[in-house]
């Protein structure tokens, strides 16, 4: 569930799905509800070195090749959350190691990187960005993107973890852009794991057909 806070005004709630092939993998697939009959926002995202995306459109029939500029478009109109927030192609770029200390009272390392041709060209004010990854489990706390000044005008917190069998999920985190001073808070509802879906489902080929997710 995505749900916007703006600053001033009504909040808006979005629902979707999340899934990948396995954790670590580098491919992802989200289909946010619609409430459209000509569009459906099934999206397909690969490789974060060299990320590469689809979006199907129903109209069409077909799924269609993104530029690597497009991840940086917002999920659903309106939400500070888009596909590079997701991906995080950005550990994949040039590096410099920052500092240890705590972020979110816990041990964290933070690390600097700085922003590749395409995403300059996207995004002419992005210079760098930092994440803090969490010394014990590994998991990004807090990201944050940077201009040529020294204060955030995007960052991304991670609020709470969940155990699931063996594996750590990630339940929420928060968008929070400065410009306008909203939030975008990313909830997981329900987790499912180790289901039997076939590999099609995650080629642009068979980002239409519907993901068939068990009620339970």
């Amino acid at each position: 569930r995505l749900r916007h806070m703006p600053r001033r005004g009504e909040e808006s709630v979005y629902k979707g799905i999340l899934s990948g092939l396995a954790l670590g993998h580098g491919t992802l697939r989200i289909d946010m509800d619609s409430a459209s009959d000509d569009h459906e926002r099934a999206i397909l995202l690969r490789n974060p070195r060299n990320p590469e995306a689809w979006r199907y459109s129903k109209g069409l029939s077909k799924s269609l090749k993104l530029e690597p500029k497009d991840l940086l478009d917002p999920l659903v109109e309106g939400v500070n959350q888009s596909s590079f927030e997701l991906l995080m192609p950005f550990v994949f770029w040039d590096a410099t190691y920052e500092k240890s200390g705590r972020v979110a009272g816990r041990p964290a390392h933070v690390y600097r990187f700085y922003c590749p041709e395409w995403v300059r060209k996207a995004q002419p004010t992005w210079v760098s960005i930092t994440l803090a990854l969490d010394d014990a489990y590994e998991a990004p706390l807090r990201v944050e993107t940077f201009s040529n000044r020294s204060v955030p005008h995007k960052t991304f917190l991670l609020n709470s973890l969940k155990k699931i069998e063996s594996t750590w999920v990630v339940k929420t985190f928060d968008c929070k852009n400065r410009g306008d001073s909203s939030n975008t808070r990313f909830e997981v509802l329900s987790t499912a794991l180790k289901l039997d879906l076939e590999p099609v489902l995650f080629t642009p080929e068979g980002l239409g057909r519907e993901l068939p997710v068990p009620p339970e």
